[in-house]
């Protein structure tokens, strides 16, 4: 009797299965319904500012998370197999090599999908630095924010943003951080780092502090626990000097980080890549 108790049950144990790249998916025989996670692409991270020393130059923006977005769908209603497109990350935007020149935004992340079932949006691009603060809000090519998605925090030319991070959420794809910054005294204003999902993973390491002046920002991580993403990438350090650092690339999901600003004659950071999307199924047989 215990045998073929416990033999039922496990025969009815979900069943997961991760997508990391596009595939198609075959519903398992005698689930009656499959629960769906899925996100989008990251965005990429805008490149800093070159400009004149004993002016202001902010780093670029971060990457925005993308949206996560979730459905239970009856088995009934799948025709398997289920074609899943996972939407790659933005690329960040390039560096910057002429004077007195604007960071180039990033890309927006594409769109992940579950067939014609569900649909994550992926990630905007972040802005590239300018001669003041950045915000998302900046000039008239600023993104429109979409729903769930996150935004990444406004760059500063007069204040370090060490203890700010991008925004995140338990379940949408976490901003990248945003690049940093040169004052008009030629102060080396460092960025920021991602928000981390240590909330959601405790396994999950948290990214390390921003970057140092000229470093690159760090690269992002993925949990490893089913239907959870990680974090965005580090923002790149400023640099009065030499070259600025470049962004870290994104997690699954989310969003590069920010170059940092260089002064004339010198690069500055290029925009980290944002993270390609991911689909978590889970089908049940209750």
């Amino acid at each position: 009797m215990a045998d073929g108790y416990l033999s039922d049950v496990l025969a009815r144990a979900p069943i997961g299965q991760t997508f990391t790249a596009s595939g198609s998916y075959t519903v398992p025989a005698g689930a009656t319904r499959v629960l769906v996670r899925a996100w989008g692409g990251g965005g990429g991270g805008g490149s800093g500012r070159r400009g004149a020393a004993l002016s202001a130059r902010s780093g670029g923006l971060g990457g925005w998370g993308s949206q996560g977005v979730e459905r239970t769908i009856p088995a009934s209603e799948l025709s398997s197999p289920v074609t899943v497109t996972v939407g790659a990350g933005g690329a960040g935007g390039a560096a910057v090599s002429a004077n007195d020149t604007n960071g180039s935004a990033g890309a927006a992340g594409a769109d992940t999908t579950f067939g014609a079932h569900l649909r994550a949006l992926g990630g905007n691009g972040g802005l590239g630095g300018t001669n003041a603060a950045t915000t998302i809000f900046t000039g008239a090519s600023s993104p429109v924010p979409r729903a769930g998605q996150y935004s990444p925090a406004s760059s500063s030319v007069t204040a370090s943003l060490v203890t700010t991070a991008g925004l995140s959420s338990p379940f949408g794809g976490t901003a990248g951080g945003t690049g940093g910054s040169l004052s008009t005294g030629n102060v080396e204003l460092l960025g920021c780092q991602s928000d981390w999902a240590g909330a959601v993973d405790p396994a999950l390491a948290a990214p390390s502090g921003p970057a140092a002046a000229g470093a690159n920002g760090a690269a992002g991580a993925n949990s490893t626990m089913p239907g959870v993403a990680g974090y965005g990438g580090g923002g790149g350090g400023p640099s009065a000097a030499s070259t600025g650092g470049s962004g870290g690339a994104g997690g699954r999901g989310c969003g590069g980080g920010g170059g940092g600003a260089s002064v004339n004659g010198q690069t500055s950071g290029a925009g980290g890549n944002g993270g390609d999307g991911m689909v978590y199924v889970l089908a049940y047989f209750d």
